[in-house]
């Protein structure tokens, strides 16, 4: 679906292009002193470091025949990221740029982000019996489980500066502040294909604070028009955790005390001077 996004966005910035060459006067160079341009956009994300949930460990033991036979499980999680959950998300906006100059603009807009989950390895669970402190018996297994899909809508604002402006290529660098509002994310958990437990309450719905550092360039693709292509890191902080059916848990109750996450995007924008 991105593919098919950017391929649209081209299509239609080349046809903006023609009817833009067709009218005189104009704009040309964007950006322009006190000239606004709207701007749709799309992408993806790539995972740097973050963590969407962290480690933790429990036993439980108990003693039969006067502690003559004890049984041990343990049940452990390792330490997730969003990518070891979540497919590569989509990313889609629209916006609008301010120009300050022929160097500078602000910017600023909404976007919004959805991301598949995957099944992963949720749990590891391992079995020990002893009888009169020797082992007879031990075993162990996997407990998979799948989040719900990641589903987030945002807004920022900020600056984009401007190098070497010509006719055609313009490179530059941005900065930017903002907020997202995350869907409350459950998790299913489930043992060789079969239901163990549904919708167990991992994160609330909440607003996060986000900070990105970008930098890319613009192409003129005719009178007014532009093509944009944008990198950079992006920071997004940590989720609100919901501990309802979690809470008695020992360190499982703190597994969801994470969520921050550090990313690289990739976009294409699309910039149409009003």
């Amino acid at each position: 679906m991105t593919r098919l996004f950017f391929i649209s966005l081209i299509i239609f910035a080349a046809g903006l292009g023609s009817t833009a060459q067709a009218q005189p006067g104009s704009i040309r160079d964007l950006p322009q002193a006190g000239k606004v341009a709207l701007t749709p956009y799309g992408g993806t994300e790539f995972d740097i470091d973050g963590t969407f949930f962290g480690a933790a460990s429990e036993s439980l033991t108990g003693t039969f025949l006067g502690g003559a036979l004890s049984t041990t499980v343990t049940f452990s999680a390792d330490e997730q990221s969003f990518s070891d959950v979540y497919e590569l998300p989509m990313v889609f906006g629209f916006g609008f740029n301010y120009g300050l100059s022929k160097t500078g603009e602000l910017f600023g807009g909404f976007r919004y982000t959805r991301a598949e989950a995957k099944e992963f390895d949720a749990l590891g669970v391992s079995a020990n019996i002893t009888f009169a402190g020797v082992a007879v018996r031990s075993g162990s297994g996997r407990i998979t489980g799948e989040f719900d899909d990641y589903k987030a809508f945002g807004g920022e604002i900020g600056y984009r500066h401007f190098f070497l402006n010509t006719k055609s290529f313009t490179p530059f660098v941005s900065g930017a502040l903002g907020f997202k509002k995350t869907q409350d994310i459950n998790l299913d958990l489930s043992f060789n294909g079969a239901s163990l437990l549904d919708d167990v309450k991992f994160y609330d719905d909440a607003f996060t604070g986000t900070a990105a550092l970008g930098f890319g360039f613009r192409y003129n693709v005719s009178q007014g028009v532009t093509l944009g292509v944008e990198t950079g890191l992006r920071f997004e902080g940590s989720l609100s955790e919901d501990d309802t059916d979690l809470t008695g848990g020992g360190s499982f109750e703190n597994i969801n005390d994470d969520g921050d996450r550090l990313s690289f995007p990739l976009l294409v924008r699309l910039n149409i001077a009003l």
